[in-house]
């Protein structure tokens, strides 16, 4: 009888650490989808923040094109009596545009960041495919680089600007 009581021990042993285990593992699958969930969601909050600013930036730019050259630049246009006059009004309506180009800048990251979130590769670095600091993304949500590459980007920008 002895005997027979120690063969069973280990047999429940075993037997007690598989159903451990397979509770183990029932939790897990339980917490991969609230996981799953909780990404989906965040990215759906990133997206919607990265679709307002990027509908706030078309209304301000056509607001800036209606205001600075709107109707006024046909006007000059037409009033302008010589070449050096035609001139002046083109270089007014090119500084205007010009004025647009970290709205269209911050488009283009905007429609860029919404790609990576489509393709799922949204908070990767796009230099060395790390993740990017959950607190930058937050801040800049259409940053496609991590905090160490931007700055190498930056050091290499100063350095080939001298």
């Amino acid at each position: 009888p002895k005997k027979q009581e120690e063969e069973e021990r280990p047999a429940e042993r075993v037997e007690r650490q598989e159903m451990e285990d397979l509770q183990a593992e029932q939790k897990k699958q339980k917490e991969k989808p609230d996981f799953a969930m909780q990404r989906a969601q965040r990215q759906a909050e990133v997206k919607d923040r990265l679709v307002a600013r990027k509908q706030n930036l078309w209304l301000e730019v056509k607001q800036q094109l209606k205001t600075s050259i709107g109707d006024g630049y046909q006007e000059m246009l037409a009033t302008a009596r010589d070449e050096e006059d035609q001139a002046s009004v083109s270089l007014l309506a090119e500084t205007q545009l010009s004025l647009l180009g970290p709205k269209r800048q911050e488009l283009e990251a905007i429609e860029a960041a919404l790609q990576r979130l489509e393709n799922g590769n949204y908070g990767l670095c796009e230099n060395c495919g790390l993740p990017i600091e959950p607190r930058r993304l937050e801040i800049m949500p259409e940053t496609p680089l991590c905090r160490n590459c931007q700055s190498q980007r930056e050091k290499l920008a100063k350095a080939t600007a001298r």
